[in-house]
């Protein structure tokens, strides 16, 4: 059966989701080590582009995963992770905005902290996809 792209980012959007937030903090966390070493190729790598690209995939990331989040009780702060996440990575932005597009350790940390906090979440929700799918595979197999 050959699915949709939409499909397609249902299924795997959590995945990518981990793939892209470590990415992000790898990122981040490299920045600091280039601003030490090599300034010029740091603010290559801090352009502008590369945050709003970050963004552009994360979002819909996000929201696809929070559309087919299915959390009990005892897990529903999952459910503000992922937006704080994202909400701190434009904080992020912002913080380097105004100080006129210069890497800044403040930015660099909100940025890591958001990175984070969109890994605990995508990896949250791929271990109860995982768990569903092992359990209807499981009924349907009786």
């Amino acid at each position: 059966m050959k699915k949709n792209i939409t499909q397609y980012i249902e299924d795997h959007a959590d995945g990518w989701g981990v793939v892209i937030s470590v990415l992000c903090l790898l990122h981040c966390l490299a920045i600091p080590l280039l601003l030490f070493f090599s300034p010029t190729l740091a603010l290559y790598f801090e352009h502008e582009v590369i945050h709003l690209f970050i963004l552009v995939l994360v979002i819909p990331l996000v929201l696809s995963s929070l559309s087919h989040l299915k959390t009990s009780e005892a897990h529903r702060y999952i459910l503000f992770i992922g937006p704080i996440g994202i909400l701190l990575i434009i904080g992020a932005m912002a913080v380097e905005f105004m100080a006129h597009h210069e890497p800044t350790l403040a930015g660099e940390i909100i940025s890591s902290i958001g990175s984070i906090l969109l890994v605990i979440f995508h990896w949250h929700n791929l271990k109860v996809r995982k768990k569903e799918t092992t359990c209807c595979k499981t009924d349907t197999a009786h």
